[in-house]
């Protein structure tokens, strides 16, 4: 690991001036002696002869070594060698990669650990494999959840009847509410969390657990996780012509005596920053969708998990047909659907069901460039072009 350049996080600053200028875009500005560059816009103690790239985070680095690397298998952001560490103002470290072009080759790389990873390319990234920084059951994207996220209550426990559901997570569009629990006295499902303004790179958020029912000692669903955050820079274009994938986990189902099913978590940010982004071919598309919230369970049977998006429009479905009283879990956010409240548990003779949980929120897809190419619009959520 890195710490050998220092890289500035302002927060978000989209106007194209100065050292907040993109590669390839903007006027470059050249750190010398130590001292800020040619208009003042680079930090004074940049390493001298580097150049500051990005807007979302700015990271002032030296000329990589010339040549193409390529990307596969797991990254850990938080142990990769060749991660230079980038602090920004939010708080939440970003692990930067820089080279002279990056491809991803051998069936693609998954990214995981606590801080976002950021590719800086001085002229191509192509993305010719899958790229994923989704969370899925135990596995959490890179720089998911992070301390700015509100995560919502769990679902509201019985000790006699149904509990409630979890809520989804929320960032960049709202999760759902969880369901109730069955029975006169079952408890109600979480409310989701209001989403905040987004400030720099960061994940998505969790969704919330279920409430616990007659047996506590069972527990209840946990919650789905939230997706992780990638930002691509690159001077002359990015190249998708796989799946770029930042969604949200499922929740669990409730694990039987009548405990709630976890909430879906919120997608991720994927932000891409060049000239050109070009998304072609025959499995190009970029998702930050919400994941499936987790079914209620009953006395004697847990609940379904929730699941992930499978494709850019296709909603995370939400646990569902495992238990006869249990509620469905709601199905996660895409570019067309919003997240899915969990369904309410029902009762019979004396046995109650948990609510189910509800679904994740979208995240956030952002660019910055001329979006182009017969897939350009495989995108989810839909993209935006300032924060």
């Amino acid at each position: 690991m890195r710490h050998l350049l220092l890289l500035v996080a302002p927060g978000v600053a989209l106007a194209v001036a100065g050292c907040n200028s993109l590669l390839g875009i903007g006027d470059l500005e050249l750190a010398s002696d130590g001292g800020p560059g040619r208009d003042g816009g680079a930090p004074i103690d940049a390493p001298p002869g580097s150049i500051c790239h990005g807007t979302v985070v700015q990271a002032c680095l030296l000329p990589p070594e010339p040549g193409d690397l390529s990307l596969f298998g797991e990254i850990d952001t938080a142990a990769d060698p060749r991660c230079i560490v980038v602090p920004q103002s939010t708080g939440v470290d970003v692990c930067a990669m820089h080279a002279e072009s990056f491809s991803i080759a051998q069936g693609g790389i998954a990214v995981r650990g606590p801080r976002p990873l950021m590719l800086v390319a001085t002229t191509t990234i192509t993305i010719g494999q899958p790229v994923t920084v989704g969370s899925e059951e135990d596995q959490r994207g890179a720089g998911s959840n992070p301390s700015a996220c509100s995560v919502p209550g769990p679902g509201a426990n019985s000790g006699e009847h149904g509990a409630g559901g979890g809520a989804g997570g929320s960032f960049g569009g709202p999760g759902a509410r969880g369901g109730s629990g069955g029975g006169p006295n079952g408890g109600l499902g979480a409310s989701p969390s209001q989403i905040v303004p987004i400030v720099g790179l960061r994940g998505g958020c969790d969704g919330s657990p279920g409430g616990t029912g007659s047996g506590a000692s069972e527990g209840a669903g946990r919650p789905g996780l939230g997706g992780g955050a990638i930002y691509l820079v690159a001077g002359t274009g990015i190249t998708i012509a796989h799946r770029l994938d930042a969604s949200g986990g499922g929740g669990e189902g409730g694990v039987r005596n009548q405990s709630g099913g976890g909430g879906g978590g919120a997608g991720g940010m994927i932000a891409l920053e060049a000239p050109t982004i070009t998304i072609a071919g025959g499995q190009a598309a970029v998702l930050a969708n919400g994941g499936g919230g987790g079914e209620g369970s009953t006395q004697a049977t847990s609940g379904d998990d929730g699941d992930v998006s499978g494709a850019w429009n296709q909603a995370a479905p939400g646990g569902e047909g495992n238990t006869v009283l249990g509620g469905d879990g709601g199905h996660g956010a895409t570019r067309a659907a919003m997240a899915e409240l969990g369904s309410n548990g029902t009762t019979n003779a004396g046995n109650e069901g948990g609510g189910g949980g509800g679904g994740g929120g979208v995240g956030v897809v952002l660019t910055l460039g001329t979006v182009t190419g017969a897939d350009a619009g495989k995108i989810s959520p839909a993209p935006v072009t300032s924060l």
